[in-house]
């Protein structure tokens, strides 16, 4: 694919009655829609959740399992707190193969890969679909800081910017996706964290 362009966003962070928005409106005035969320537990991943579920949307948590009992563990937990319901999946033979066995080779060749560029498209966003297809979810989401509108991406806020984590994903992958904290900063998403009454 050509590479996409990628531009600094703006704060677009609002707060209209009974829920919250950011910078991509959670794809425009769609409500009430399954969405499948990659879910940890972790602030990032809990406070799009809520945003989500605020937006109208019902949310489907995935956890991608990769032998770290106790994340799952955790994951599981906030889950069941939240009311979410969460899927986990266990994903280390397509780690190995797709992300850290490339890794290996890479750095053996004196490269310096990153394996979340790595993991992204061909693990994590094809796991999420592939779910959001068994259910009948149009759209997919993760806790990264950047923007997702009309199946493009762009920058997040300059201070935690993570557009970068996601530029390999095909044009199919980005016209799936919604970023809920696309126009947040780390410091506003953990105040929403505790306004919500959510570990930060």
């Amino acid at each position: 694919d050509t590479p996409r362009e990628l531009r600094a966003g703006k704060p677009h962070f609002r707060r209209v009655p009974g829920r919250y928005l950011g910078a991509d409106g959670i794809h425009g005035e769609q409500k009430m829609s399954k969405v499948v969320l990659g879910f940890s537990g972790g602030v990032d991943s809990a406070v799009s959740a809520v945003l989500l579920q605020r937006a109208g949307h019902e949310v489907h948590g995935v956890y991608l399992d990769n032998a770290e009992e106790s994340a799952r563990l955790d994951a599981v937990s906030a889950a069941e707190r939240m009311g979410i319901s969460l899927t986990v999946i266990d994903v280390k033979r397509e780690l190995e193969e797709n992300v850290c066995r490339p890794f290996t080779e890479a750095y053996l060749r004196g490269e310096t890969p990153n394996p979340c560029i790595i993991c992204n498209p061909s693990v994590k966003f094809r796991t999420l679909i592939a779910v959001a297809d068994r259910i009948g979810a149009e759209l997919v989401a993760t806790g990264h800081y950047a923007r997702a509108e009309n199946g493009a991406l762009f920058k997040g806020m300059p201070s935690n910017d993570q557009s970068y984590m996601l530029c390999r994903l095909t044009r199919e992958q980005a016209a799936r996706v919604t970023l809920p904290l696309g126009s947040l900063e780390k410091t506003q998403t953990r105040a929403l964290a505790e306004e919500f009454g959510l570990p930060a």
